[in-house]
């Protein structure tokens, strides 16, 4: 039987001669540059009508995950939801309620949902959220919905949760900057969103606007 070899070295040195060739007028340029090229035109993806459907409908049906599917005291995002019912626990996630909050400004934009509804769903998630310990101003993993109380991620995790709190976070600081001058709820997401990031040294504000409101989910738009 014959041997047979592969030449690693020379078939990376035959690809990057190539790609030199192909991007040279544009190699010493920066990457978001280098993306922007007419070059990269013949790997940008083709969309049609039937893929922004698709992309609409996953788009709606993760809202839905997060708007209707949400724990019905908190309005925090569950761990884990069914398709025949609230689960029979009450725990929620840090960093999934990042991804709600997310979540509900698309819906905004989307038009999906009323910029008043995501505000005091917002709210709502807000108030149970200061309730909720923090280890040196960190979120743990999980808590229990009704609460705010720390659910243990396991035996020895029973504290504050870096991952987590940093996912939480980025959705409650771009939900402030969405919701910016919409008075007067606008001024509650503001000014909490920005108490809580002053616990883990992001950011500025007080709690003195923070006031309870309404649960629940009111219907998305064109569902």
């Amino acid at each position: 039987m014959k041997s047979c070899s592969f030449d690693a070295y020379g078939a990376t040195v035959r690809a990057t001669t190539w790609l030199r060739s192909a991007f040279w007028p544009i190699a010493a340029t920066s990457p978001v540059d280098l993306l922007m090229s007419p070059q990269m035109d013949a790997f940008a993806p083709q969309f049609s009508e039937a893929d922004d459907e698709i992309l609409d409908l996953v788009q709606r049906q993760t809202l839905r995950f997060f708007w209707e599917g949400a724990h019905p005291i908190s309005g925090l995002a569950r761990d884990r939801q069914k398709t025949t019912g609230d689960p029979d626990n009450d725990l929620v996630a840090i960093g999934g309620s990042g991804f709600g909050i997310m979540a509900v400004v698309v819906g905004v934009e989307r038009g999906w949902i009323s910029r008043d509804d995501a505000v005091s769903r917002l709210g709502t998630m807000l108030s149970c959220l200061e309730r909720t310990p923090r280890y040196h101003g960190l979120f743990p993993h999980f808590i229990n919905g009704r609460t705010g109380a720390t659910i243990p991620f396991n035996r020895k995790d029973d504290g504050g949760d870096v991952v987590e709190s940093a996912l939480l976070f980025q959705g409650l600081l771009c939900a402030r900057q969405y919701f910016d001058g919409d008075p007067p709820n606008g001024t509650f997401v503001i000014g909490s969103t920005g108490s809580g990031s002053k616990r883990s040294g992001t950011g500025t504000g007080g709690m003195e606007e923070i006031t309870s409101t309404g649960t629940g989910a009111p219907a998305m738009a064109g569902r």
